[in-house]
């Protein structure tokens, strides 16, 4: 996380559409499409129009995007697109755990499971294992202990 100097890779729109259509042609419906976090909203667009073209060629396909935390409007924009699911990334519920991993996001800003609601996709989580600092008491009580959802017991 948080790896700035790393080396970066981006499929061209016209590198996505040969892939896309490469992989339509050998029975692929369902493809996801996955990368590390960018919420510059160009980026947004790309995947959109990369989507959209897709989606217009190969009307059954669908994407499942896992692509990092986003606006509720980028989110938006991304259904709009024609992408039909979203996995949050969701690295820890413990906000001071978050920020002190990821300290250009702040924690209540973006990545509540919340903000991808009313925007039409199915969403789907989990949690990240091995995060640094991270405790089994706190991974348990942030994550799927009491405090995360009530129990019906």
């Amino acid at each position: 996380m948080g790896q700035t100097d790393s080396p970066k890779y981006l499929l061209s729109y016209e590198e996505f559409q040969e892939v896309t259509a490469h992989l339509y042609a050998s029975g692929r419906r369902v493809l996801l499409l996955q990368s590390g976090e960018n919420r510059s909203q160009a980026f947004v667009e790309h995947i959109c129009r990369c989507v959209q073209a897709a989606k217009a060629r190969f009307a059954d396909l669908e994407f499942i995007l896992c692509l990092g935390n986003f606006t509720k409007d980028q989110y938006r924009d991304m259904k709009a697109a024609g992408a039909n699911r979203y996995i949050l990334k969701f690295e820890t519920s413990n906000a001071r755990l978050y920020e002190q991993l990821n300290p250009t996001t702040h924690f209540r800003a973006c990545c509540l499971p919340g903000s991808s609601a009313g925007t039409g996709f199915k969403v789907g989580s989990g949690t990240s294992s091995g995060c640094p600092a991270r405790r089994l008491t706190t991974w348990w009580m942030t994550s799927c202990g009491p405090a995360s959802f009530p129990w019906p017991w």
